[in-house]
């Protein structure tokens, strides 16, 4: 039987399934296990790749972040975690402009919405890396044993 591990990047999951269900109530081991066994794969390992927020920007959030992620390593999933990168000053300004003009906003309007994105803190943190992460553990996995891969995203 052909072996497989099954390689989650956590936010692209997370950003895709919340569309349709609350991303925490599905069993991603569960899911790996269906897909494995329908496409006849002998599913050695499921690992997911997620980035970790802050403490200082809300103890709530972290915590029950970590606790899900404890919850999968229970499962048997192994957790490979990366701490969210804080964007610089000029990518936070970068990143408001291209927001702003993404509106088509009159003249009028424009100013109004420019002022308004003082306060906002959602755009101050980036994932970086997992991507490539990712790609090079299934470089490495694929040259200790043949593996079939599914990218789960």
């Amino acid at each position: 039987m052909t072996k497989a591990i099954v390689f989650v990047d956590a936010n692209n999951w997370y950003h895709n399934v919340k569309k349709f269900f609350r991303p925490g109530e599905i069993s991603i081991k569960k899911i790996s296990d269906l897909i494995c066994n329908n496409l006849k794969f002998d599913l050695m390992e499921v690992r997911w790749y997620t980035s970790v927020p802050d403490i200082r920007d809300g103890e709530e959030v972290y915590y029950e972040h970590m606790r899900f992620l404890s919850d999968l390593e229970k499962e048997g999933i192994k957790v490979i975690i990366r701490k969210l990168q804080r964007l610089s000053n000029n990518e936070i300004e970068k990143k408001k402009e291209e927001t702003i003009n993404s509106l088509d906003l009159c003249n009028n309007c424009k100013p109004l919405i420019e002022a308004s994105f003082l306060g906002l803190t959602d755009i101050k943190r980036k994932e970086k890396g997992i991507d490539v992460w990712i790609a090079i553990d299934m470089v490495r996995k694929s040259l200790e044993i043949p593996i079939s891969f599914q990218l789960l995203n």
